[in-house]
């Protein structure tokens, strides 16, 4: 389990049906592209120009500046992105074109696949949202055991984080899933995230299918809440005197691919 601050997502908090396969915008995709550039190049600036302001209000510059670094950081991996995903998102009575961009890593090295989803709304030549994503490979992911020197939990961030449970198995609706690790992720200085990471066999297909992950990850979410890990996150956290976000992370890992997929869950859509 790996960085789920990266999987950062600035855009309308609405629920989505997405069809797949509609014709792109030419023009929407070249701003797309040209935004992904600008802040790839850091220039924060330029790229909130690129940014639909007038249909996302409750999104404000101070709150962009905050996230740019977060995502500038996931795309300093890759220097080339194509198109491979186009789409419309029903948001009620609007829609929404859909584009996900992917990157190719600069670094072999550095085991990730960078993938950037973005949201125009229609008729309009700005960005309404955009959430980047890394489909990181877990030989790079530091593997721990508190209590030994043989591997066996994955650490869910390259930076701090506080361990809640080893590596165990768990039951759900009568299906027995291994768990690496349940941890709490910790951001900044002062707020965490509670995580999971679950062995899972990974679809053959790389594309990012972040809708079908969200319906899997829910049950794990759940079964954090109806067995205690949220209260104790929080329990441990007050302690410390941080803040635990109300978002729940789950890690999907499949070992014999050795490449994992990460999803961040919001209230309303594990609830």
């Amino acid at each position: 389990m790996r960085n789920f601050k990266i999987i950062l997502i600035m855009s309308l908090l609405l629920t989505f049906n997405m069809a797949l396969g509609q014709q792109s915008d030419n023009e929407q995709v070249a701003i797309g592209k040209k935004f992904i550039t600008l802040v790839s190049a850091g220039k924060k600036e330029e790229a909130w120009q690129l940014f639909d302001k007038k249909n996302v209000p409750n999104l404000s510059e101070e709150q962009f500046n905050a996230a740019f670094g977060q995502i500038r950081n996931i795309l300093s991996t890759a220097n080339v992105y194509e198109l491979s995903m186009s789409g419309i998102k029903n948001t009620g009575n609007k829609k929404m074109n859909f584009y996900s961009f992917k990157g190719v890593s600069k670094n072999k090295e550095a085991g990730a696949d960078v993938y950037v989803d973005l949201l125009f709304f229609e008729n309009a030549n700005l960005v309404a949202g955009v959430s980047p994503k890394r489909l990181v490979s877990v030989e790079n992911i530091p593997l721990h055991d508190s209590n030994s020197s043989t591997a066996s939990t994955a650490s869910t961030t390259a930076g701090q984080e506080t361990q809640l449970e080893g590596a165990s198995t768990i039951s759900i609706d009568d299906v027995v899933y291994k768990v690496r690790g349940i941890n709490i992720v910790h951001f900044e200085k002062e707020k965490g995230l509670l995580a999971i990471q679950v062995e899972m066999k990974l679809p053959e297909d790389s594309s990012v299918k972040e809708n079908e992950f969200k319906q899997i990850a829910v049950k794990f979410a759940k079964y954090l809440i109806g067995n205690g890990y949220l209260d104790k996150a929080r329990s441990k956290f007050k302690e410390m005197d941080k803040k635990l976000l109300k978002d729940i992370g789950v890690s999907f890992y499949d070992p014999d691919k050795d490449k994992g997929y990460n999803v961040m869950l919001k209230p309303q859509e594990y609830k």
